[in-house]
């Protein structure tokens, strides 16, 4: 087996800050928060532009905070991870 360093093989994106709309709009995309890594009971929805985007192969995880070590998959939508202190 060889070994290889893991920026070899993937690579890290961190979600950024958006603006929460209480609703959907035509212009509006998912919003991606840790706590709905466990469920879709909250949406939330963001028309903020530059977000980090995440496709349905990509492997969400949560590194921090009360959630850590979450993972999820099958996400099309903005991911806007914010990590409690």
């Amino acid at each position: 087996m060889k070994k290889v360093k893991l920026g070899e093989i993937l690579s890290l994106k961190k979600g950024k800050k958006a603006t929460v709309l209480a609703e959907q709009t035509t212009l509006s995309q998912r919003y991606i928060q840790i706590d709905d890594l466990r469920n879709n009971n909250n949406l939330k929805f963001t028309e903020s532009l530059n977000m980090t985007e995440a496709l349905p192969d990509d492997i969400l995880i949560a590194w921090d905070g009360a959630m850590q070590e979450q993972l999820a998959m099958g996400y099309r939508e903005l991911l806007v991870v914010q990590l409690r202190s």
